[in-house]
């Protein structure tokens, strides 16, 4: 694994670049065709086809290598705080059906707002994009595109022995 990550405190803004070039933290399993068919026809085949199975692996697993860059940066504007990222990756995993997976590259950014008042009221609201840049023309488990949009506040009650949250996610991409 190597990574490298630059962090910039200039007068109002903070901001960091980062890239490296490490192993996928989802592994990538693919399941020998010959039992793909088996499972899917849902038929036992002859003793002799059952041999060669065995002379290969059943499943395969690795974990593959990736390089990654992205950036970040985050401000305040009077007492809202707002910040943004953005990332490539090279190699993202794509699950399949039927324990088998695929990689492409992958971009996605993301933007929050924040809102504080001392330690009682904390108010976030944040919205993510993920795009598969060359997604594999087979069924996928999880969408090419997806969008999402999150929030919570949290208020401190009773000198900070009560605290009442609330959050919630939309996605809008899976409608």
């Amino acid at each position: 694994e190597a990574a490298a990550r630059i962090e910039l405190e200039l007068p109002g803004m903070d901001a960091a670049v980062m890239g490296g070039n490490m192993r996928s933290r989802v592994r990538s399993t693919n399941i020998n065709p010959d039992l793909l068919e088996i499972l899917q026809e849902e038929e036992l085949p002859d003793l002799d086809e059952l041999q060669d199975l065995q002379n290969n692996p059943l499943l395969t697993t690795e974990w593959p290598r990736t390089w990654i860059a992205g950036a970040e940066w985050s401000t305040l504007v009077g007492p809202i705080g707002i910040r943004g990222e953005g990332m490539y990756k090279s190699h993202h995993v794509v699950p399949r059906p039927w324990l088998r997976a695929s990689t492409t590259p992958l971009i996605s950014a993301g933007v929050g707002l924040d809102y504080l008042i001392g330690s009682s009221f904390y108010a976030a609201v944040e919205g993510s994009y993920r795009r598969m840049l060359n997604p594999p023309n087979q069924t996928l488990l999880e969408p090419p595109e997806l969008v999402q949009v999150g929030g919570g506040i949290r208020w401190t009650l009773a000198q900070d022995r009560l605290e009442l949250q609330l959050g919630g996610l939309y996605n809008p991409s899976q409608s």
